[in-house]
């Protein structure tokens, strides 16, 4: 097996600390409900449309209202029986009464297990702090994810984490082995590489790192939807790699419409985005289209239900763009590993495979990388 397959025990501790943070998650979540005047007393039951007009739920938090109750029935807070909510004895006992009422001691426990966690803590408490303001309406969840403009909160998520970066070195080792694949066939080869949903570059600078070894060979475009991203890419990549260019792409639109020729690149790799789509099977006939006759789709994907993602990147419109339910973990816009190769044949690619479902102890993983072609 490739070092890049095998997990270091710095990657299977982010596991671990990624399963308690789940717990946190719903458990801050619990506690905001109990803030906004609901599940404080035993007994407590409401019907669903009941229990969201007493928090005054504004309309467009619908869809996570409904996620949101899904987590602390997971959690064992609640339990529904059709369309009402009843409050379980859960809520009453000691010690989550103990940890509800010192948080900073849970946070501070927390942080002394998995110092490496910090940032995602202060992310998550960032948002879940303002639940009562957020979804009433009073404040818009961009204020508290990005203050004052800056992406810092959101970005140093993906920094100096084991999980990020194994999965980022798993693409990265994906890329490099195609293209010298390429070039032993071909001295003399080009090889051009597009990168859907770039946004601040965290894959970006694994991959350009590992493939600047091979300047001369390369086009790679970095692409976003948003010119907030291309510019910052610009800032980040431009003065460092000469043969990358920076460009506008809208993967759910016509490719040719945007200045793209089909089938022109070898490589397309797109990590954490093309699930933040309309529907998926038009989104992946858009990237196959890019894609010249035997190149490679790289997808780096969460493909498990997640509380974190849900509390925090669920407050955004674009968590619930997806129309195609049907083909979506249940209560968010996510795909199962099974649910990509699905969709990746029905758009036309005719073989994908999981990279690393599964850690070295047999557990199985919520993210992998998908390769399909």
């Amino acid at each position: 097996m490739n070092e890049y397959m095998v997990p270091s025990k710095e990657f299977n501790r982010f596991q671990e600390a990624a399963t308690e943070l789940e717990n946190i998650s719903k458990l801050l979540l619990f506690n905001a409900f109990r803030e906004m005047g609901v599940f404080c007393d035993a007994g407590e039951r409401y019907h669903e449309d009941e229990l969201k007009s007493k928090l005054n739920i504004i309309y467009q938090y619908g869809r996570l209202f409904g996620a949101l109750l899904g987590m602390v029935e997971d959690a064992g807070f609640v339990y529904r029986e059709g369309k009402y909510v009843f409050l379980t004895r859960k809520a009453e006992d000691e010690s989550i009464r103990y940890k509800l009422n010192n948080k900073e001691r849970m946070f501070g426990d927390y942080l002394y297990a998995y110092p490496e966690m910090k940032a995602q803590i202060k992310f998550l408490g960032a948002c879940v702090e303002n639940y009562p303001r957020i979804l009433t309406g009073k404040i818009h969840p961009a204020q508290i994810m990005f203050p004052k403009g800056s992406m810092e909160l959101v970005e140093n998520i993906y920094k100096h984490n084991a999980s990020s970066d194994y999965y980022n070195g798993l693409v990265t080792h994906s890329v490099e082995n195609y293209i010298e694949k390429q070039l032993d066939f071909n001295k003399t080869g080009q090889i051009r590489i597009l990168e859907i949903g770039a946004g601040t570059g965290g894959t970006s600078k694994h991959v350009l790192m590992g493939i600047s070894k091979y300047n001369g060979h390369i086009e790679y475009v970095y692409t976003d939807i948003a010119k907030t991203f291309i510019q910052y890419g610009k800032g980040m990549f431009g003065n460092t790699y000469g043969f990358v260019d920076f460009k506008e792409l809208n993967i759910e639109n016509d490719i040719e419409v945007q200045g793209y020729s089909p089938y022109s690149f070898d490589i397309v790799i797109a990590a954490n985005v093309l699930h933040a789509t309309k529907y998926i099977e038009k989104t992946l006939k858009n990237t196959r289209k890019l894609l010249k006759p035997r190149g490679l789709l790289i997808l780096n994907e969460i493909t498990a239900f997640s509380s974190f993602l849900t509390l925090t990147f669920g407050l955004l419109d674009g968590w619930w763009l997806y129309e195609d339910e049907d083909h979506r973990i249940s209560g968010s816009p996510l795909l199962s590993c099974k649910m990509w190769a699905n969709q990746l044949e029905r758009a036309g690619f005719a073989a994908a495979l999981a990279l690393h479902s599964k850690d070295t102890t047999g557990l199985k993983l919520p993210q992998d990388i998908i390769l399909a072609m």
